[in-house]
C-alpha cells in the first residue's frame, strides 16, 4: 500500500525524498484517487503525528517512473487500495490517474 506511487515519487525527486516519506505520500495519493475517504482521513491525522508531510514536494509527470513499477500484469499497472480499515483491494491504475 503506497509503494507504487512512493517509489515513483522517490525517483522523481532524484532520491532526495526519503523512502518512508515517499511511501506515506503514496498511501495518501492512492486513498485520494480511490476516493477512500476513511483511509484519507486517517492518513491526514496519522502522517503529521510521525512528522511526515501530507503535501507532495515533487511536481511533474510521474508516468515515466510508474512505468518502471514491477507490479505489472497483462500490460497494466496495479495498486493496493485500502478502502476502509482492515480491507484492501488490488485494482488497475486508471490511465487518467497516472499523472
Amino acid at each position: 500500500f503506497g509503494h507504487t506511487y512512493g517509489h515513483a515519487l522517490e525517483a522523481a525527486s532524484g532520491y532526495t525524498l526519503p523512502h518512508g516519506v515517499a511511501v506515506g505520500l503514496g498511501m495518501l495519493r492512492v486513498s485520494r484517487q480511490a476516493k477512500a475517504a476513511e483511509a484519507e482521513r486517517l492518513l491526514l491525522e496519522l502522517l503529521p503525528k510521525y512528522g511526515l508531510p501530507t503535501e507532495e514536494p515533487v511536481t511533474g509527470d510521474l508516468v515515466p517512473y510508474l512505468e518502471r513499477d514491477k507490479k505489472r500484469k497483462d500490460g497494466r499497472r496495479w495498486l493496493v487500495v485500502v478502502p476502509k480499515a482492515g480491507h484492501y483491494e488490488i485494482v488497475p491504475i486508471p490511465s487518467e490517474a497516472q499523472r
